[in-house]
């Protein structure tokens, strides 16, 4: 890919290609790039949350995604759920809980984005809250199917980062209820 170099949303199309690949290593040079071009570039900064939280630098990529905020507060809803993962990744799962509630509200269609707030759910048990979402999520995507699924949606370098997140999907019900059809 040819880039115009001092773009820095170049470099952060440059790391989505990559991280979407899984090679993690130059997705994060190229998202660090995009923001080191443009360092108030909402979405380079976003991108390089994206990746840091994919890559397990979680307090880096809760930084990242506010100061994409602060920079773009009129931004797409991903921005905030950048913010949301990184804060239930770091262990800040009541912090993350306003940042997944409005992005689920705003992309009510997407499973993906609910597994998170389930987690959320999950890390804090609040388990009839967490079935309301495992239940919305099955609606949605009702060949749901727990690890596969799981795996394939969420793209972490880390192992115990995807064991985090599997284990708060199962504390909130998910592979239980997934297992049983929903019901």
């Amino acid at each position: 890919m040819t880039l115009q170099p001092q773009l820095g949303i170049a470099h952060a199309a440059k790391a989505h290609y990559h991280l979407a690949r899984r090679e993690y290593d130059p997705a994060l040079a190229a998202a660090t790039r995009g923001t080191e071009c443009d360092p108030t570039s909402v979405e380079a900064l976003a991108q390089l949350a994206q990746v840091q939280v994919h890559c397990g630098q979680h307090e880096g990529a809760a930084s990242s995604a506010r100061r994409a905020l602060r920079f773009g507060p009129a931004s797409p809803p991903w921005y905030r759920l950048m913010l949301g993962m990184s804060l239930l990744m770091q262990g800040a799962a009541a912090d993350a809980l306003p940042w997944l509630r409005q992005v689920v509200a705003e992309l009510c269609n997407s499973w993906r984005v609910r597994l998170w707030l389930i987690a959320a759910y999950g890390a804090l048990e609040c388990r009839e809250a967490a079935q309301e979402e495992v239940q919305a999520l099955l609606r949605l995507k009702p060949a749901f199917r727990f690890e596969s699924w799981v795996q394939r949606a969420i793209a972490f370098r880390r192992e115990e980062d995807m064991e985090r997140m599997l284990r708060l999907l199962r504390r909130a019900g998910l592979e239980e209820t997934a297992r049983q059809g929903g019901g």
